[in-house]
């Protein structure tokens, strides 16, 4: 279930940094490029420019509305939000951690007269996914607990992974299937590992209305539980198996098999 999860998590990954605009971590100053160019032909870049004559905007995006913030652009060293050239018409900015304090998308437009208006978008992340993606990509370990940290909160993506996604197995067909192995948790916090149930086990084939398995659930300890699951219970193309007992969460599992 695990590595199921896992993979899901790592496509999502792959995808966001494609899809989301530039993207900056949350709540932690950072410098952004600004790109000017001369206003009559569109192409010289303005290298001299002032840059405390810098007209530049944020909007921050989020779920109550658009913010705007108007930035007030000073020399190196002279605040927040200092600007300087570095080369060829590009000009360092700084954002200050409460520029980058919303989460979502975030647009920047900065103007000067005499040059073209710059406009950018971002998307600002949270520190722990920024850092899986930027800082420690190669660990998809860190993605996995943040995504897992709010697993027993109401609309947290961890607890929506483990809800709704349904694992799946390749079995044998018509043949005892044993030690077939599964957790049980909490039904409140979807975490604490249950111990002590009665578990019932149900079947269905094809489509079929559920049935009682023909083995009962024996428990390990920890939270785990385990069947053998019978022959006269494979033998179909497709088969859902269905674990309930009082104060746990529901597991399902679909089994395909194989003849």
């Amino acid at each position: 279930m695990k590595r199921l999860l896992k993979s899901i998590l790592l496509g999502l990954m792959l995808v966001a940094p494609v899809s989301a605009g530039q993207l900056l971590k949350q709540s932690t100053a950072t410098q952004v490029d600004l790109k000017f160019v001369d206003a009559t032909d569109g192409v010289t870049a303005e290298t001299a420019l002032t840059v405390t004559t810098f007209d530049c905007n944020l909007i921050k995006h989020a779920d109550s509305g658009m913010t705007n913030v108007a930035l007030t652009v000073t020399t190196a060293g002279g605040g927040g939000n200092d600007a300087a050239h570095i080369a060829d018409g590009i000009y360092s900015l700084e954002l200050t951690a409460t520029d980058t304090g919303t989460l979502g998308r975030l647009d920047l437009y900065c103007q000067c007269s005499g040059a073209v208006p710059f406009e950018m978008h971002y998307t600002v992340a949270a520190a722990e996914v920024y850092d899986s993606l930027i800082t420690d990509i190669g660990s998809i370990d860190d993605y996995w607990e943040y995504a897992t940290a709010s697993i027993g909160t109401a609309g947290g993506i961890g607890l929506q992974l483990k809800t709704n996604v349904t694992p799946h197995l390749t079995v044998p067909r018509a043949a005892d299937y044993a030690d077939f192995t599964f957790e049980m948790v909490d039904a409140t916090d979807g975490v604490t590992l249950e111990t002590g149930l009665t578990v019932t086990c149900n079947v269905s084939k094809d489509g079929a209305a559920l049935a009682a398995c023909t083995n009962g659930v024996t428990e390990i300890g920890s939270g785990l539980y385990k069947t053998t699951i019978a022959a006269a219970d494979l033998t179909a193309d497709e088969v859902w198996l269905r674990f309930t007992a009082a104060g746990a969460r529901r597991v399902s599992w679909k089994l395909r098999t194989q003849r």
